[in-house]
């Protein structure tokens, strides 16, 4: 069943859980990645729409906000379907996500960043997979990355542990990635956590700009 498990007392109990961080946040050399942010996972027509979406799209606006402010790089993701490319997508869902369809496009709050982010189409859950998105990072600099979007435990974790294997430091958001249960979002935490990131929230981040 999907549900709405973003609430205060959830954040507050992972903040004090989540304390002991492998790499420290810095706006330098940094890229903020925003995965699938598309009307299909996040407005309530959608096909696959995530609940808790709603909770995160003001804090990954205001974060791309930042970004543009300090001339950083943004990476908009958008994932489509391929079945050439990767037959077993639509194998396992069954409902794939066609670039016709206007629910794969992202939706319009991210319209100011048209003519400044960095616009990714991806076919897997991995955003560096036969993406260009490796090179064009490497090319800017880019020595870690801020991870939100959707869905937490599928495209955005599949991202986070492929950037740390292509030697990006990783800071996954807790409160700027959504998915449909409770239990996937903890289980990522957990996970990403113990291998390959650090977990931090939006307040961390912009208490660094004060």
């Amino acid at each position: 069943m999907k549900e709405n498990y973003f609430t205060q007392n959830f954040i507050q109990k992972w903040q004090k859980k989540l304390n002991k961080n492998k790499f420290e946040f810095s706006f330098e050399k940094s890229a903020l990645l925003i995965i699938d942010m598309q009307k299909y996972f996040t407005e309530k027509e959608g096909d696959a729409y995530v609940h808790s979406s709603e909770s995160i799209k003001e804090n990954l606006l205001k974060l791309s906000m930042l970004y543009k402010e300090k001339n950083l790089p943004v990476v908009l993701t958008r994932h489509i379907d391929n079945e050439k490319k990767h037959p077993l997508m639509k194998k396992w869902w069954n409902s794939p996500i066609l670039e016709k369809d206007p629910q794969s496009q992202i939706i319009n709050d991210f319209d100011f960043l048209i003519d400044y982010a960095i616009y990714i189409k991806k076919n897997y859950y991995d955003a560096f997979k036969e993406t260009g998105l490796y090179q064009i990072l490497k090319g800017r600099k880019i020595e870690r990355v801020l991870i939100g979007g959707v869905l937490t435990n599928c495209c955005c974790e599949t991202t986070a542990r492929s950037a740390f294997m292509n030697n990006f430091e990783v800071f996954f958001l807790f409160d700027g990635t959504a998915t449909y249960k409770k239990e996937f979002h903890e289980s990522t935490i957990i996970n990403i956590s113990y291998g390959f990131g650090t977990i931090c929230f939006l307040n961390d981040i912009f208490n660094l700009t004060i």
